[in-house]
C-alpha cells in the first residue's frame, strides 16, 4: 500500500485532512468507525503520484509509459493516457529543474510532528518532495485534481508538511526559510500551475505550537463542536450522518423536514426575494454535498447487507456498456462483409451500437459473437423502480469499489 493511501487510512489528524479537522473539531469523533472509501478521482490522483515517483527515482520520462498499464501493482488497472502524462510531466520536469545534489533530494517521504510533544502523537503525512537548497528547505506537493483550486498561501496541509519536513532534518538549525510549492497542472489558476509560499522557520514553529496545537486540543474535547462548511465537509466521511450539516444545508436552501420525513420548502418559490434566490443558489453545491453524503451512506449500508432507508431503497444494476472483444478481429470480419475502413471508423473504432446501425438487422447476428456486454455498477433507486433488486451482503464477492 502506498504511503499516500496509508496516510489517508491511518492518520486521524493527518496533513491531508487539516482543512476539515482544524475547522470542524467534532468531525474527528464523528468519522471514527465509518468506512473511508477512495473515490475514482482520488484513486486516479494516487496513480498519478505513483507515476511521478517512479519517474523521479528511475530517471525515466512519463511519456515512456504512454498507452501502457500502470507499472505500480497498486494501480495495475490504470492505463496511462495523454492527460496523465502531460500533467505528471510538468511535476517531474519542475523537480528535475532544481540544481541540487541528489543527496539533498527526497521523494515521497513520511514526515511526523511527534517531535513537537505528546500532543502530536500519531500526527504524520507524506511529503511528495523535499530538498535542501543551502539554507532553504523546499517542500513541494503535486495535486492531480482538476475540480478544486489549491491555494498555497496559508495552506494548512502544506504548513503541516513543511513543519514535519523541518523536524526530520538532523540539523534543522541551518535552515532559515521553508518554501512550500503546489504543482497543479490540471486546474487553471491565475498564478499558473506552479506557485509557492515562503515561511520563516520561527513562523512555522510558532504556528505548530499554538494554532495547530490548539486545533488538536479542540478535537479531543468530549463536546467538540461540529462546524459544517463547504470546504470542511467536502471529504468528510461523516457528512451523511452529520445533523449539524443537515440543519445548516436545509436552512441555507430554505428547506425543512416535514412530519412525514420529506424535505419541504419553507417558502413559496414565487415569493422569494432576490436576496433569498441568490442565497439559495450560492448554497447549491453545499446542499448537494450533503445530499451526496446521505446517498453514499445509504449506498454503503446496502452494499454491506444493511438497510437504513426503511425499505424504500435498494441496489439495482446501473446502465451497462458494450465494447468489442477484439477490434482487429471485428475489423477483419466487417471488411469480409464488404464494408470499408471509412464505414467502420470515425476518429476511433465505431461502437457496437453504431456498427449494428450500419449493418442492419439482416447482418447483426453475424457480428453478435464479437460483442461483450458488461453489467453496469450498482446504483441506488426508489423501491418503485422496475429494475430487479440486487440482493447482496458482506459475504458476497461484490467488488464495486475498485
Amino acid at each position: 500500500m502506498s504511503e499516500l493511501v496509508e496516510e489517508l487510512a491511518h492518520a486521524e489528524l493527518g496533513a491531508s485532512s487539516t482543512s476539515r479537522w482544524m475547522t470542524c473539531p467534532g468531525s474527528v469523533a464523528a468519522s471514527r468507525g465509518l468506512p473511508d472509501i477512495q473515490s475514482d478521482a482520488a484513486y486516479l490522483g494516487s496513480a498519478a503520484h505513483s507515476l511521478g515517483e517512479i519517474c523521479l527515482l528511475s530517471g525515466e520520462l512519463p511519456l515512456e509509459y504512454l498507452g501502457e498499464m500502470h507499472p505500480d501493482p497498486d494501480y495495475a488497472d490504470v492505463e496511462i493516457d495523454v492527460n496523465m502524462v502531460d500533467a505528471v510531466s510538468i511535476y517531474v520536469n519542475h523537480i528535475r529543474a532544481y540544481k541540487i545534489p541528489i543527496t539533498r533530494k527526497v521523494v515521497e517521504r513520511r514526515v511526523s510532528l511527534e517531535p513537537l510533544g505528546a500532543w502530536a502523537k500519531g500526527m504524520f503525512g507524506t511529503a511528495d518532495f523535499m530538498a535542501r537548497d543551502r539554507a532553504v528547505l523546499l517542500v513541494d506537493d503535486y495535486k492531480h485534481g482538476e475540480g478544486v483550486e489549491v491555494e498555497v498561501n496559508g495552506n494548512t496541509q502544506f504548513m503541516y508538511y513543511a513543519l514535519g519536513a523541518l523536524l526530520t532534518l538532523p540539523d534543522p538549525h541551518v535552515i532559515k526559510q521553508v518554501r512550500t510549492t503546489a504543482i497543479q497542472p490540471r486546474k487553471p489558476h491565475d498564478d499558473g500551475p506552479i506557485r509557492s509560499c515562503t515561511y520563516s522557520v520561527q513562523a512555522l514553529l510558532d504556528w505548530g505550537n499554538t494554532v495547530l496545537k490548539e486545533a488538536v486540543w479542540a478535537t479531543e474535547q468530549p463536546d467538540a463542536p461540529l462546524v459544517p462548511s463547504e470546504k470542511a465537509c467536502m471529504f468528510c466521511r461523516a457528512k451523511g450522518t452529520c445533523k449539524a450539516l443537515a440543519r445548516d444545508a436545509t436552512a441555507k436552501a430554505m428547506l425543512d423536514f416535514g412530519d412525514d420525513g420529506q424535505v419541504v420548502s419553507l417558502v413559496d418559490l414565487k415569493k422569494l426575494t432576490p436576496e433569498q434566490v441568490a442565497g439559495i443558489l450560492r448554497s447549491e453545491s453545499y446542499v448537494q454535498k450533503w445530499l451526496a453524503g446521505v446517498a453514499e451512506l445509504a449506498f454503503n449500508s446496502l452494499v454491506q447487507g444493511h438497510d437504513i432507508t426503511g425499505g424504500e431503497y435498494k441496489l439495482v444494476a446501473g446502465r451497462g456498456s458494450r465494447s468489442w472483444r477484439n477490434e482487429k478481429a471485428t475489423e477483419k470480419a466487417l471488411i469480409e462483409l464488404g464494408y470499408s475502413r471509412s464505414d467502420i471508423y470515425n476518429e476511433k473504432f465505431k461502437s457496437p451500437n453504431q456498427v449494428e446501425t450500419l449493418v442492419g438487422k439482416q447482418q447483426k447476428d453475424k457480428i453478435s459473437s464479437l460483442v461483450v456486454s458488461m453489467e453496469g455498477k450498482p446504483t441506488l433507486a426508489p423501491i418503485s423502480d422496475k429494475r430487479e433488486t440486487i440482493l447482496k451482503g458482506p459475504e458476497d464477492d461484490f467488488d464495486i469499489l475498485s
